[in-house]
C-alpha cells in the first residue's frame, strides 16, 4: 500500500497579505484595501458589484495579473462570471470583502509542520515574489521548496499550467516514494 502524500502547497501566497485572495481576480483585496472594512450604502454596493462582475471587467482585471493572455479565455472569463449573476452572490461579495481577514502566513508558518511547496510568479503584480522571504526563514526546520515562475502571474495554475503542473506531479511523487 502506497504511503499517503502529506504536504502544502502555497500558490502565490501574500508576502505581508493577511490571507490569500478569495478569489481568482483578486477582488477582495483590491477592494477591501479601497473600503477597509466598510461596505457602502446599497445602492453605491450595487453599482460596483454590477461593474465587477461584467465580463469586459473580469477579463480586463485577467489581464492584469496573468502575464500569459492565452490564458485568459472565453471560457475563463465565463467561469468567474457565471456565479456572480447567481442569487444572492451580490450579498456574499458583500460579506467577503468585509470579513476580516484570516491569519498571517508569518504566523501560520511556525506551526506547519509537513513539507510545503511554494509556486509563485515572478510577475505576479500583487503579491511580489519578494514574500518567499517568508517561506525561506523557515527551510532550515521544514522541507520547503520554492518554485519562482518566470513570466507568470498571480494564479500559476491557470496562467502556466506547463511550468505548474510538472513541478507539482513531481513534488508529490516524491513525497509518496519518502
Amino acid at each position: 500500500m502506497a504511503t499517503p502524500a502529506v504536504g502544502s502547497v502555497f500558490s502565490t501566497v501574500p508576502a505581508d497579505s493577511t490571507t490569500v485572495p478569495m478569489n481568482s481576480t483578486g477582488h477582495r483585496v483590491c477592494l477591501q484595501q479601497f473600503f477597509g472594512h466598510w461596505w457602502p450604502p446599497p445602492i453605491i454596493g450595487h453599482l460596483i458589484f454590477h461593474q465587477i462582475r461584467q465580463p469586459e471587467r473580469i477579463r480586463k482585471t485577467l489581464t492584469q495579473v496573468y502575464a500569459n493572455p492565452e490564458a485568459i479565455t472565453d471560457e475563463l472569463v465565463e467561469l468567474l462570471h457565471r456565479p456572480a449573476m447567481d442569487t444572492g452572490a451580490k450579498e456574499v461579495f458583500a460579506r467577503v470583502i468585509s470579513a476580516p481577514p484570516g491569519p498571517k502566513i508569518v504566523d501560520l508558518l511556525p506551526h506547519i509542520q509537513v513539507p510545503i511547496l511554494v509556486l509563485w510568479g515572478e510577475v505576479d503584480p500583487w503579491t511580489p515574489v519578494s514574500g518567499t522571504k517568508h517561506f525561506e526563514a523557515h527551510q532550515d526546520r521544514l522541507a520547503i521548496r520554492i518554485e519562482r515562475l518566470p513570466n507568470t502571474g498571480h494564479c500559476p495554475h491557470d496562467d502556466r499550467p506547463e511550468l505548474v503542473n510538472p513541478i507539482l506531479i513531481g513534488w508529490l511523487q516524491q513525497l509518496t516514494q519518502g
